[in-house]
């Protein structure tokens, strides 16, 4: 019984302090990147499919070249700015390009409108992720970082359904979207004062580069973007390929998602209380299990939803796990920089991902799943390598 009281004061404590720091607007900014990738990027793939263009040609990801081009200049922009600032302008300026993506409809100006949705949206990953890194520390690191990629689920598993209900068709969903904007803005604006003005420092606490400084989580969240951004923007192709309806398509990413959702906080609070490395094997693991298996039975009715919500929780836990790790490794001086890097390596994979999967799926639909399962499985070996350990245990 005092155990279960302590737990529960703690418990009580933790979540209070989320309020009165204003830690918990941090957290939520992951069901807002959530709800982005979750709604607008099955949309914007339904779309650009109704238009005409092949998969290859949807795969092409240029929201990810933009914070290639512009990343390394977006840690000096958010200290310039201040938390605050950054967060709110980013947000107005993604939702005015989504505002205005439905009203083109030649490829080369959608690739100009992704690219800009990728440069507004990563401007509001890097602050809002800085933020949340920031403000754990190694006792709850897992926790803090498991809620926010909890909420984050949320929003990719909310999303499909939003879809659903007002369909996949004309400027309207593209519209209905810059709804769920709004709750963001008001927090910001009403907590302005408690988020704090990011420092950058002037050079590198550490001579080696950042990759080589931990090699494990730029990979691992160059992964998290392969496998993330390819099912998002091309899952759709590949069910259509199966003779999959919209409707039952929309049900199987929703599951993804649910699992996304579900799976993060019991990551999290193992990745706290258990060696990292032997976690992030085990994720690998269901990770590859789960992606072989799809494709092997993705007619198979009910067997086929579980293993889309594993699937859902593992290919997420590998963005979670990485930024754990990172949260670990870097000081909160070196930390908006090392973040700036984070979300590059995702955006890296992000691009190059869809562009090979897309192949896959235009080409021999079934190597879709079996490409990114090789990915897990070396990922796996690299992991428990001892040098790698040692990286892991410093």
């Amino acid at each position: 019984m005092p155990k279960q009281k302590a737990l529960f004061s703690n418990g009580f404590e933790f979540t209070a302090n989320l309020f009165k720091t204003g830690h918990i607007v941090a957290i939520s900014c992951g069901l807002l990147a959530g709800l982005c990738i979750g709604y607008y990027l099955p949309l914007i793939s339904f779309w650009m499919h109704d238009l005409g263009f092949s998969g290859n040609e949807i795969g092409v990801n240029t929201s990810s070249v933009a914070v290639l081009v512009f990343g390394a200049y977006m840690p000096k922009w958010l200290a310039r700015l201040g938390g605050a600032r950054a967060l709110f302008v980013s947000i107005l300026g993604t939702m005015l390009v989504l505002a205005m993506m439905p009203f083109f409809s030649e490829l080369t100006l959608i690739y100009g409108m992704r690219f800009l949705f990728g440069f507004a949206f990563g401007f509001f990953w890097i602050a809002s992720e800085t933020w949340i890194n920031s403000n754990a520390d190694a006792k709850n690191r897992g926790v803090y970082i498991s809620l926010y990629a909890t909420l984050y689920g949320l929003g990719i598993c909310l999303g499909p359904q939003f879809l659903k209900l007002i369909g996949t068709t004309g400027k309207t969903p593209f519209f209905f979207g810059l709804i769920l904007f709004l709750p963001a803005l008001l927090a910001i604006r009403l907590i302005r004062k408690k988020i704090p003005a990011f420092k950058v420092s002037p050079k590198p606490s550490q001579k080696k580069s950042l990759f080589w400084q931990l090699p494990l989580a730029f990979l691992g969240v160059f992964l998290s973007g392969v496998f993330e951004v390819s099912i998002s923007n091309l899952f759709n192709i590949f069910a259509m390929y199966k003779g999959v309806g919209d409707q039952e398509m929309l049900s199987l990413l929703s599951v993804f998602a649910l699992g996304n959702f579900l799976c993060q906080f019991p990551i999290g609070w193992l990745a706290d209380r258990f060696s990292l490395h032997k976690v992030i094997v085990m994720n690998c693991m269901v990770a590859f299990t789960c992606l072989i298996l799809v494709s092997l039975f993705f007619n198979e009715g009910l067997l086929l939803y579980v293993l889309m919500f594993f699937l859902g929780g593992s290919i997420i836990a590998f963005y979670t796990l990485s930024l754990i790790l990172l949260g670990h490794h870097f000081s909160v001086e070196d930390m908006t920089r090392a973040n700036m890097f984070f979300i590059v390596c995702f955006t890296i994979g992000g691009l190059i991902g869809p562009f090979i999967a897309g192949h896959l799926v235009d080409f021999y639909p079934n190597t879709y799943f079996y490409f990114m399962a090789i990915l897990a499985l070396g990922y796996a070996c690299l992991v428990l390598t001892p040098k790698m350990r040692r990286v892991i245990s410093e």
